[in-house]
């Protein structure tokens, strides 16, 4: 390990145990006073900072140290939250109007790894054979693990036509695969009806996804069809409230809400009769992500639809961003989507039935996941539907 990464982890660690330990003298001694709490630890952070100017092997600027420790601070918040200096801002701003439209794939961090969170469906990265859940190790022949991500974030947005050199870490093998930055086609919603059971297939959300869900249910209402199951897997990461947008067409009345420190920020509500009302089962697995939680969530809430699949990614989040004094920017969630029942979506979804490596049979060892998944959830559609028709003889 490099002295410059000992010396990034050094400092962010400090700044992450400092903000733990202010969280939990809040949570166990209410007695004491938050600036008391805040101060203490704010005077522990100076104190290494200023031990390590004096002390460590290297000379050192408080640049590069108080650089460290803010890149840490906001990954040990959440895989998304990015600290920019001010001298970035502007460009910054233009590659987060770009997001994944040229490179077809989200990037997140965890404990200073690189890693994607999700691929889009016929983007660059899963032509380039990419797949979500590796790791990035380097791009353009740098090392991700002491980039900041919106270093990261910068380099996938262009310019258009650019081949950008990854070295990615994929089932525990070591690739190099060349990415060329391009624009796509998003993937549109599509229903098909396979062995008399209709998949609604939404991969991606946008301005007009619910017009195109509402078209597609009205034919299959149309057609005599009274299941449905709703692939919301590996889709494109999108603003969460375009969730609610959709639900909309499944569920009558409120939908939900955005909530924030401060209380109820926003509210969310149905607007028209709903396209659908039979019976309905959802698949769902780790690329399941922001708008597509949502829309899960309330689906299983407002209308009773089950979840099938592996827990999903956890991230139905409002991204906001504080300019600092200095310029600098930064990037966080500062708020919480809801379901019908208020309660903040904080985490990961957990399916109704798991299907995941360890409910895996041994018969099914060589089985993609990915179809077991859709069998489960085509079997289950069919219990609630036979459950229903002897209750109602």
């Amino acid at each position: 390990m490099g002295r410059s990464r000992r010396l990034f982890f050094l400092v962010s660690l400090v700044v992450v145990t400092g903000v733990g330990f202010v969280s939990y003298s809040g949570a166990t001694d209410r007695e004491r006073e938050a600036d008391d709490s805040f101060y203490k630890n704010l005077s522990i952070f100076t104190e290494v900072v200023n031990l390590v100017r004096r002390a460590y092997v290297d000379e050192t600027s408080i640049e590069t140290l108080m650089q460290g420790a803010l890149d840490g601070a906001t990954d040990a918040l959440s895989p998304f939250a990015t600290w920019v200096p001010a001298d970035r801002v502007d460009v910054y701003a233009a590659a987060r109007a770009v997001g994944d439209g040229l490179s077809g794939m989200k990037i997140g961090k965890d404990r200073g790894i690189a890693f994607l969170a999700a691929v889009s469906p016929g983007g660059p990265a899963a032509s380039a054979g990419l797949e979500r859940g590796d790791i990035l190790t380097e791009i353009n022949g740098l090392p991700t693990r002491e980039m900041p991500l919106w270093k990261i974030q910068l380099l996938l947005a262009g310019p258009e036509g650019e081949t950008l050199p990854l070295q990615v870490l994929q089932d525990g093998e070591e690739k190099q695969i060349d990415l060329v930055l391009a624009p796509f086609a998003a993937p549109v919603v599509e229903a098909v009806v396979e062995a008399e059971v209709p998949l609604l297939r939404i991969p991606a959300f946008g301005p007009d996804t619910a017009a195109r869900v509402r078209q597609e249910l009205d034919a299959l209402v149309a057609e005599g069809h009274d299941r449905l199951l709703v692939d919301l897997r590996d889709g494109v990461p999108a603003d969460p409230a375009l969730g609610f947008e959709v639900a909309g067409v499944f569920v009558a009345g409120d939908t939900g809400k955005l909530t924030g420190r401060t209380g109820t920020l926003a509210t969310f509500a149905s607007g028209g009769p709903p396209a659908w009302s039979g019976f309905t089962v959802v698949l769902v697995d780790r690329g399941t992500m922001g708008a597509a939680e949502v829309l899960a969530e309330v689906l299983r809430q407002g209308m009773g639809a089950e979840l099938v699949g592996q827990r999903t990614f956890g991230f139905a989040v409002r991204e906001g961003s504080t300019a600092l004094s200095d310029g600098s920017r930064l990037f966080l969630a500062d708020a919480f989507y809801a379901g019908p029942d208020g309660e903040a979506l904080r985490g990961s979804l957990v399916p109704d039935k798991v299907v995941n490596e360890a409910s895996r049979r041994f018969v099914e060892s060589d089985r993609p996941l990915a179809a077991l998944t859709l069998e489960a959830a085509r079997e289950r559609l069919l219990e609630l539907a036979a459950a229903e028709e002897r209750e109602a003889a």
